[in-house]
Formats: C-alpha cells, structure tokens, sequence
C-alpha cells in the first residue's frame, strides 16, 4: 500500500512539473558546429555538447558513416530552428 502512494505521489509530481516546464528542442545558435543539432540536443538534456559530438563520431565510425551522416541530415531537416 504505501509503495502504491509513493508511486502515485511520483506520478502525479512528474506530471505536474513536466506540464509547467515543457521544453522544446531546437537547433542551437549559440553553439553550433555544421547545423546546431549537438548544441541543442546538449541544451535540452542539460548536457555537454562536446560529449554527445564525441559519442555521435565514434558511433558513426564504428557502423559505417553513411547511417550517421544520414541519421544528421534527417535530424537537421527534423529538428526546428528557434523562433
């Protein structure tokens, strides 16, 4: 029973504070490399952009860099920029 109210208490506080906070993702202005994508992606999550860059090129390099550079364009074309 009291594991029941805890996860509803859970529930009902991430939804509250999800709904008063929603962010937007958006390419970044601020820091941008080719097409802002990293830089935005690293705002939203509260992350370094730096890392995520890192991460997308070793991806990339160990799967093949045709999946990766597509996956980028699609995210480009995807992803808005801020008003």
């Amino acid at each position: 029973m009291f594991v029941k109210v805890l996860i509803e208490v859970g529930v009902f506080l991430w939804y509250t504070t999800s709904m008063a906070e929603m962010k937007r993702l958006y390419r970044s202005t601020k820091n941008k490399t080719v097409a802002g994508i990293f830089g935005g992606l690293g705002e939203y999550l509260d992350v370094d952009p730096t890392l995520l860059r890192l991460g997308y090129v070793l991806v990339t390099a160990f799967t093949g860099f045709l999946p990766g550079i597509m996956a980028y364009i699609v995210a480009a074309l995807i992803i808005p920029k801020p008003r």
